[in-house]
């Protein structure tokens, strides 16, 4: 995705200098830029098109993968790439050999489907993600399970693919919309399209780096909801038992709100139980 997002780039680059610098076309820059018979648009037209292919084709690897390998769920997000990719090589075709087909021949329908393909396979793909997510959420929390206290849960998981894959999403959104009041804010749309598919997936993995890494910072009063129903409530934290006044020299198991997991009591002596011990020499 990079090497396809760099080659557009600089391709760009190039387009833009050969017809504003270079070429000296009677009718202006922009029709040299709209000249379907120059490699350059044809070269970028295949740029856009991988790039789209990468990113549906990876999106609905995570699906797969989230769905922990179910095939029937990822069926349809498939059949709608395959559909997209069939549409984006016969336009492509179309554009070298259009002498080739009849005057009657319509390609307008063909157009009018890239976008809504790409949308509809987004939209899907990434909803069954988010699905998934919740729905394992709220098992989590039908069992008691409620892990307020880590530094990436669920929720926040989820947040962050939705509003990642939003960017993508409202792009192909606005550029359905142009397409059909024929806007030529479309084509600037269209080849921000490229690196915005590659920043989606950089975004979602480095937001989940700096949430990861990001300090925990939790009220007392909260610390016995990331504790189980099934753990009960005579099993408190260290926090609770200082401000109710207990000690926390019992060796029952405790939830260790730094590391996120249980330890045992008589593993690590408490300051109280340090505290005892002048005590007890005097004795």
């Amino acid at each position: 995705m990079y090497i396809v997002a760099t080659l557009h780039v600089v391709l760009g680059i190039y387009r833009v200098i050969q017809a504003y610098i270079v070429v000296e076309n009677p009718k202006g820059p922009i029709s040299y830029l709209y000249d379907v018979t120059l490699w350059s648009f044809r070269a970028n037209n295949v740029l856009l098109c991988v790039m789209t292919w990468l990113g549906d084709a990876l999106v609905i690897y995570r699906c797969y993968y989230v769905w922990s390998g179910n095939f029937w769920v990822i069926l349809l997000p498939t059949v709608l790439l395959f559909a997209t990719v069939g549409v984006d090589a016969f336009i492509l075709y179309w554009w070298d050999h259009q002498l080739a087909f009849s005057a009657t021949f319509n390609i307008l329908p063909w157009l009018n489907s890239i976008y809504p393909l790409a949308f509809a396979q987004n939209v899907f793909t990434t909803g069954l993600i988010g699905y998934k997510i919740w729905k394992q959420h709220r098992k989590s929390v039908s069992v008691g399970i409620v892990d307020r206290g880590s530094r990436l849960g669920l929720l926040h998981i989820l947040r962050i693919i939705i509003e990642s894959a939003a960017v993508y999403t409202i792009q192909l959104c606005l550029l359905i919309i142009l397409y059909a009041l024929q806007n030529n804010f479309q084509v600037i749309l269209q080849d921000a399209i490229v690196p915005s598919i590659g920043i989606v997936f950089v975004l979602i993995a480095v937001r989940v780096h700096n949430a990861k890494n990001r300090p925990i910072v939790m009220h007392p009063s909260l610390s016995m909801r990331t504790i189980p129903a099934w753990l009960g409530k005579d099993e408190l934290t260290d926090v609770e038992m200082q401000d109710s006044g207990l000690s926390t020299a019992s060796s029952g198991p405790r939830l260790d709100l730094d590391d996120n997991h249980f330890s045992s009591a008589s593993s690590r002596p408490s300051s109280n139980r340090l505290s005892m011990l002048p005590d007890m020499e005097k004795q």
